[in-house]
C-alpha cells in the first residue's frame, strides 16, 4: 500500500473515531487466525470507517450506528497485514433514527445505489459470498488503491462492518467474505453488560 494510501486510510478511520487507546484487553472482532499475517494493529473507540471518497456513502456510513453502551469499548480495530493490505472491522448498534439494523442497512444499501449510479463503486452481492442481509461494495480510495467493505448484522441487533483495502495488481490477501465471515462469528463471542 502507497504512503498516500495509508495516510487516506488512517484518515477514514480516525475521522470518525471518537477515541483512540490500545491494549491486550481490547474485544477482538478478528484473530491471528483469521487473517494472513499481521504488521501491526490500531484500536480505535467508536466509529464506522469507510472505504470510499463517494459522498453518500462518507456521509451516511459513520452516521447509521452508535457505540453499544452495553458493550465492551473499543469496538474498532485496523490490522496492518504484512502484505501490506490493510483490514478494518468495527462492531456497533444502530442509531436510533434507523431503528433496528436492517433499517440501517436499507440505508447503507440506498448510498450504494446512488454511489453505483454515478460510477464511484460496484456493489457486491450474493455471488461474493456474503451472508443474507449484507451490504457490500468496492471501489478506488486513490491511486492503486482497491477497497472492498462489506457490512452485516449480527442476529442480535448489532452491525459488523469489515473492509480489505489493497494496493497494486494481483488479489488481496484476504477475500471480503471470508473476513465478514470470521468477524461475524467472533460478535458472538462479544458480549454484552446485563447488569
Amino acid at each position: 500500500m502507497t504512503d498516500r494510501g495509508r495516510a487516506v486510510l488512517v484518515g477514514l478511520v480516525a475521522a470518525v473515531a471518537l477515541v483512540g487507546c490500545s491494549g491486550d484487553e481490547d474485544p477482538s472482532l478478528l484473530t491471528d487466525d483469521d487473517l494472513p499475517a499481521i504488521e501491526s494493529t490500531t484500536t480505535f473507540g467508536s466509529g464506522q470507517p469507510t472505504a470510499t471518497t463517494c459522498s453518500e456513502l462518507t456521509t451516511r456510513i459513520p452516521s447509521i450506528g452508535t457505540p453499544d453502551a452495553d458493550g465492551p469499548q473499543p469496538l474498532t480495530k485496523s490490522y496492518t497485514l504484512e502484505s501490506g493490505d490493510v483490514v478494518t472491522a468495527s462492531l456497533f448498534v444502530p442509531a436510533q433514527r434507523y431503528g433496528d439494523a436492517d433499517g440501517a442497512l436499507a440505508a447503507v444499501e440506498e448510498a450504494v445505489a446512488a454511489c453505483v449510479e454515478k460510477g464511484d463503486v460496484t456493489a457486491l452481492s450474493d455471488s461474493d459470498g456474503l451472508p443474507e442481509g449484507a451490504v457490500g461494495f468496492s471501489g478506488s480510495t486513490t491511486g492503486e488503491d482497491v477497497a472492498v467493505q462489506a457490512l452485516a448484522p449480527t442476529g442480535d441487533d448489532r452491525i459488523v462492518s469489515v473492509t480489505v483495502t489493497h494496493t497494486g495488481g494481483g488479489e488481496p490477501a484476504v477475500e471480503i467474505a471470508e473476513v465478514l465471515s470470521a468477524a461475524l462469528a467472533n460478535a458472538s463471542d462479544i458480549g454484552r453488560d446485563e447488569s
